[in-house]
């Protein structure tokens, strides 16, 4: 089962990776940068599953506010009213 999850962690790595994650990771200060291959790749587990927690989070969350942005005047009354 370890095995498993260490294997969907570094295609998750590998997915995003190019697509500025690492980047990201470093940047926000989440992982050092001589960690992000290891993080990539789902060998540093217990960093693996944080970072990509944390990104998950950070996604949910503007995707929320991108929700909540669209809303017009009247939903938004309609929702506070709630």
């Amino acid at each position: 089962m370890f095995h498993t999850k260490m294997t969907y962690l570094a295609c998750i790595g590998k997915r995003f990776k190019d697509a500025g994650l690492g980047d990201i990771v470093v940047e926000s200060g989440l992982i050092a940068q001589g960690s992000v291959n290891g993080v990539m790749n789902g060998h540093h587990y217990n960093r693996s599953m944080r970072a990509h927690k944390v990104m998950h989070d950070a996604l949910r969350q503007l995707q929320l506010e991108a929700f909540v942005d669209s809303f017009s005047t009247e939903d938004e009354q309609i929702v506070s009213n709630e």
